[in-house]
């Protein structure tokens, strides 16, 4: 992690740091280091993160470890059940992908997931 935020600081860009992801098999392999990676980024002064959709308690969390300044990015909104607006009281905002791009009528499917 350090050499990414070496890197980008001297591009000027910055990194999103994966906590834990959204999909059944994260569970078994990231979940029980997704605090300590979360401890890990903001002792290390990064500002951006990924964090699930799919588990509002552990979303949640995150947010308590990185605090409320800190941008969550959160993926599982759509096919893997997460629900935008309840996602959205703990990220700063929702990654969408197969609702949309599977779909037959990908306008409608995203004017759906904003109106819901």
């Amino acid at each position: 992690v350090q050499a990414c935020l070496d890197s980008a600081n001297k591009h000027e860009k910055e990194i999103f740091l994966l906590t834990e992801m959204s999909h059944p098999g994260a569970k078994m392999f990231l979940q029980k280091d997704a605090e300590a990676i979360a401890k890990m980024g903001v002792d290390m002064g990064i500002t951006n993160y990924v964090a699930p959709a799919t588990r509002l308690d552990r979303l949640s969390e995150i947010r308590n470890i990185v605090g409320d300044d800190a941008c969550i990015i959160s993926p599982g909104v759509g096919k893997q059940g997460g629900d935008a607006k309840k996602t959205l009281e703990f990220a700063s905002a929702i990654i969408v992908g197969r609702s949309i791009y599977e779909s037959d009528n990908p306008a409608l499917a995203c004017e759906k997931i904003i109106k819901d």
